[in-house]
């Protein structure tokens, strides 16, 4: 939870694969993480608020595509949640195991 925003790509790719690793062939992977409003005006606001306080590393995540990530580190996304008028959104996922054979 609200952990991805605050490292570099790099070490989100590695924290998110060792989440993988971790996780029972059945185990449910939910990440929990900033978004940003639809609403142009929310957007705006949201992200400036942000900036205030958060590190150098929130701008590049912001703008990155955390779902094309999970995907590539191996997670199957199965939910996607918003919340705070679409500033936080939940991913739930399972481990993804495309060719079939048994984990």
């Amino acid at each position: 939870s609200f952990a991805l925003h605050d490292m570099p790509l790099l070490m989100r790719q590695k924290v998110l694969q060792e989440l993988v690793r971790v996780t029972r062939p059945d185990g449910v992977i939910a990440v929990i993480e900033y978004d940003l409003p639809n609403n142009k005006i929310g957007r705006a606001l949201m992200y400036r608020l942000i900036t205030l306080y958060e590190s150098e590393y929130y701008k590049q995540f912001i703008t990155s595509d955390l779902e094309a990530l999970l995907r590539k580190t191996g997670i199957k996304i199965t939910a996607r949640h918003s919340a705070l008028l679409g500033g936080v959104r939940v991913l739930m996922g399972v481990k993804d195991n495309p060719s079939g054979q048994q984990l």
